[in-house]
């Protein structure tokens, strides 16, 4: 019986967690993941690439096979598994702009609707923070988070402030 997207995304996180890259899992992982990409959800991808750059383990080919599968179904996804995505390829210095375009987007969804609340200071932080770092720039998604940051200011850490700068 093969292993469900979740023990597999689990063990990733579980590894980098640890700090343990040092383990032939994510040679395996590298090789089998972009062929079981089709039964994983949000949740699982996002997990499981960022295991990757947790341990800053290259795998450019994961990371594009993640990017096309992630692509079309994206309107599902959370703001924690989109801003862990950007995350992701951001410390992998790994671009895909039309990956980025369709997080920027979604995002912009989920701000313009009840969900908003739902996209913690931690989510905005990393959004920025990564976006900077691949240099993607979502003029109307920056602008938002920082008239957010702006309006609750009082709820942000000043370390949060300073890394969206």
């Amino acid at each position: 019986m093969a292993a469900s997207p979740q023990d597999i995304s689990s063990t990733a996180w579980s590894f980098a967690k640890q700090g343990y890259a040092g383990t032939s899992f994510f040679q395996a992982l590298v090789l089998v993941l972009p062929s079981r990409l089709p039964q994983f959800g949000a949740q699982e991808m996002s997990n499981s690439v960022w295991a990757f750059a947790t341990l800053l383990l290259s795998a450019d080919p994961l990371l594009a096979s993640v990017a096309e599968a992630a692509l079309p179904r994206l309107r599902t996804w959370r703001p924690q598994e989109l801003a862990n995505t950007v995350w992701t390829y951001a410390r992998l210095c790994f671009l895909h702009e039309d990956l980025m375009v369709g997080i920027a987007d979604r995002l912009m969804v989920l701000r313009s609707t009840s969900e908003v609340g739902t996209f913690t200071v931690q989510e905005m932080v990393n959004t920025v923070w990564g976006c900077a770092q691949v240099m993607f720039c979502h003029e109307k998604l920056l602008e938002s988070i920082g008239q957010t940051a702006i309006e609750q200011a009082s709820e942000w850490h000043p370390r949060d402030l300073a890394n969206t700068i």
